[in-house]
């Protein structure tokens, strides 16, 4: 039995490093996210900075999965403010006023694209979790929020829908 527990909860490389699917499941969990994982991680290593280096190591790889589901591409804002590429209508002293006004467009530009901008991931990682012992249906969450987690309730439907264990394949096989 441990040999099957140990297959599914190690790399096949034989390092003592947890799947990462199962760790993203529990983030993916409104009811647990990163704490219980923090829980697990410091009761399973002995050394608290391990477990704080396997917990960013977990996080930050959960983010990069999450950016393989994010729109490739962006509609930078733009303010209303904003003059019209009209130029006929333009007299020379409003060609200064059209330049402050496209300095604050690429201001506003930079500043909707920075990287402290917050991802749905972070966003979800920062509400409230749900009850411990609240009953739900996981997948049906994640659809029921879609309009508001967008791209990650796709990843989340993607990870938890994913077999945790192959016993009913080699079930089959042995019979």
């Amino acid at each position: 039995m441990k040999k099957k527990f140990d297959k599914y909860w190690f790399n096949s490389s034989g390092e003592d490093d947890y799947s990462m699917l199962f760790a993203f499941a529990v983030i993916l969990d409104p009811r647990y996210k990163l704490s219980f994982l923090k829980y697990c991680y410091e009761s399973i290593f002995e050394d608290e900075i391990e477990a704080i280096l396997k917990i960013s190591d977990v996080r930050f790889k959960l983010g990069m999965l999450f950016k393989e589901y994010a729109p490739k591409t962006r509609v930078p804002y733009e303010t209303s403010l904003t003059p019209s590429s009209n130029s006929n209508t333009m007299s020379t002293s409003s060609s200064d006023h059209k330049r402050k006004f496209d300095i604050f467009a690429d201001y506003d530009k930079r500043e909707a694209s920075s990287s402290c901008a917050k991802t749905q991931l972070d966003i979800y990682l920062d509400d409230p979790k749900m009850g411990r012992k609240v009953g739900l249906d996981i997948l049906i969450f994640w659809k029921e929020n879609e309009h508001w987690y967008g791209e990650l309730s796709h990843l989340a439907r993607d990870i938890l829908t994913v077999p945790l264990t192959t016993v009913a394949s080699e079930s089959t096989f042995s019979i």
